[in-house]
């Protein structure tokens, strides 16, 4: 019962993530993802694929910056060393705040977790690039 209770929160703590950031007031209240998930194996399974689906995305994204790049080889090249940069500092930061369950059953779940968000977070960031207009002073590569 308690078991079922910690992968509710934690479902509940994944609507944060698959949402993406929002004030308190405004995330959806109702079921997460993995909440119907049977046993730890299984919720482990279940956040890895919302983690996958978020790289997808974050690797679609990431793709039509490039291609939007093409004439621009030094952005290029900067977008592909912040992105190493990036995976590098996702996966230290999620072994960290995995440490606490480090070696346990839950550590794949909690490290999917934080990688979802994080990655979820990095897509807002090339969403931005990919969505900004001419004239904008932070817009690296603006639409044609």
């Amino acid at each position: 019962m308690a078991h079922n209770r910690w992968l509710s929160l934690l479902g509940a703590a994944l609507l944060f993530v698959a949402g993406g950031a929002q004030c308190a007031e405004d995330r959806p209240v109702g079921p997460g993802p993995c909440d119907d998930s049977k046993g730890q194996q299984d919720a482990n399974e279940c956040f890895g694929n919302v983690w996958r689906k978020a790289d997808a995305e974050l690797t679609q994204a990431y793709n039509r910056l490039r291609e939007r790049l093409s004439d621009n080889p030094k952005g290029k090249t900067l977008l592909r060393d912040a992105e190493r940069a990036w995976i590098k500092f996702r996966d230290a930061n999620c072994a960290f705040r995995s440490l606490a369950v480090e070696g346990g059953s839950m550590q794949p779940m909690m490290y999917a977790i934080c990688s979802a968000e994080m990655t979820r977070d990095r897509l807002k960031h090339l969403q931005t690039q990919l969505n900004c207009e001419e004239g904008d002073p932070n817009c690296v590569a603006p639409s044609r």
